[in-house]
């Protein structure tokens, strides 16, 4: 098997570089190749850091499903394995899942303190008689992708660039909960999406996305922020109003794709000009939603589908091989 190594949050631009060479990889030796890696993220056992996930590992497989990653093994990372010298790390890796290649980044390390580095494993590779391939930086706009830079990007809002780098909408999964019906009041109404608290979130504002409701995606205005207005929100919240919808949604997992950023967050004097800003937000929200068929068309295929059929988030889907 070809293994394609890293610990991965998300996968950006960067990261397909490596699914690109690992699937060239494959088909040259005939054999087929997956992705490895570690949970929870290793720099939250390594450096004791809480950090921001892009993605939970429910978000990963939609994307596993828009990139044709044939599969994925998830090992549990744990002070053992960090403890270990690089040798003894990659026989780990090994006994897993029987190695006929590696595939890994140019910034990728291992064992104990993180000595293993890409010349290291490109030894152990040649002495177990196998092929490793690194890949160099991938650069967009003369800026290294990375997870790092992408997270930066997504807590300052800028959700366009962010698509830009992971060559795709960000998006998260969440549950519909119940909230204070503010938006119900105004005209508007909103379904409350509860996330895990370690989910990476835009910055306060209003977002231009969409909403998969059955097997539909529907247009969508998002706020995220404390409702300035009324000042009755401690801590941000999500709150989407999907656009010429009518239905109940409490309880329900719903994927939500941010397609653009609308504005900032403000305090309205009254709720007249709230309503006012609001209709303007949702007329701006549909005509981005029509403008990227491109982006939501990822969203649309088969394996997507299938995937969400399964698990239950929407009904038995048309035309998708059911």
């Amino acid at each position: 098997m070809i293994i394609v190594l890293g610990a991965f949050d998300g996968y950006h631009r960067g990261h397909q570089q490596l699914f690109y060479a690992a699937k060239a990889m494959s088909d040259l030796y005939g054999t087929g190749w997956t992705v490895v890696s570690f949970t929870p993220h290793p720099k939250m056992v390594l450096f004791n850091e809480r950090i921001s996930l892009l993605f939970s590992s429910d978000e990963k497989r939609v994307l596993e499903a828009i990139l044709d990653v044939p599969s994925v093994l998830s090992l549990p990372f744990t002070s053992e394995l960090s403890s270990m010298e690089p040798f003894d790390f990659f026989s780990y890796i090994d006994s897993e899942l029987p190695l006929a290649g590696i595939v890994v980044g140019y910034d990728f390390r291992f064992g104990k303190e993180r000595k293993g580095d890409t010349s290291t494993i490109k030894d152990l590779c040649l002495e177990r008689g196998i092929p490793c391939q690194v890949i160099p930086p991938f650069e967009i706009d003369g800026d290294i992708v990375s997870s790092t830079s992408i997270r930066d990007l997504v807590s300052r809002g800028k959700v366009e660039k962010v698509e830009k780098l992971l060559g795709y909408p960000f998006f998260m999964e969440g549950v519909v909960t119940s909230g204070k019906c503010r938006g119900r009041e105004l005209g508007f109404p909103t379904a409350n999406i509860s996330v895990p608290s370690f989910k990476a979130i835009p910055a306060p504002g209003v977002y231009a996305g969409s909403v998969m409701v059955n097997d539909k995606w529907l247009p969508v205005a998002i706020s995220v922020g404390r409702n300035p207005t009324f000042g009755d929100i401690d801590d941000n919240k999500i709150e989407v109003h999907l656009i010429d919808y009518s239905g109940d949604l409490y309880g329900r997992d719903l994927i939500v794709v941010f397609l653009g950023r609308l504005r900032q967050m403000y305090r309205f004097p009254d709720s007249k000009a709230l309503i006012s800003q609001i209709k303007t937000d949702v007329c701006r929200s549909k005509e981005i939603f029509a403008q990227k068929n491109g982006s939501m068309a990822l969203f649309k295929g088969p394996s997507v589908l299938n995937l969400l059929t399964d698990r239950g988030m929407i009904p038995c889907v048309r035309d998708a091989g059911l």
